[in-house]
């Protein structure tokens, strides 16, 4: 039992040391998804969606991509500091679609565990 707390009590004491020692970037967004509503066939629309960086390092973006050509998607920097705000501009163009319509930003980053949900 005396192995078991002395582990746990080194590990509480080193643990908050290897948090501060690697920054890292954060992303928060009003919102991940947009919903256009009812357009024209033949509309272009375009929505745009703010995020900041709320870590403590550089956010870092590699690559913006769409699911298709009907989609472009405008990054306002490559590289948002901490604190900063960023926008991705999506433009859709439903000339070729009819009915219910989902596309999709990849949004390829230095975000560390994975990308934005």
């Amino acid at each position: 039992m005396l192995i078991k707390r002395t582990w746990l009590l080194l590990f509480l004491l080193f643990f908050p040391i290897a948090v501060l020692a690697d920054p890292a970037p954060a992303l928060d967004a009003e919102r991940m998804t947009f919903d256009f509503g009812e357009i024209f066939q033949g509309e272009k629309v375009t929505h745009t969606f703010a995020f900041t960086n709320s870590g403590d390092a550089d956010l870092v973006i590699k690559r913006i991509k769409t699911s298709c050509g009907c989609t472009a998607a405008l990054l306002s920097a490559k590289t948002i500091p901490p604190g900063a705000e960023g926008t991705i501009k999506a433009t859709f163009d439903s000339g070729r679609f009819r009915g219910k319509v989902t596309k999709t930003i990849y949004f390829y980053s230095n975000l560390p565990g994975g990308q934005p949900q």
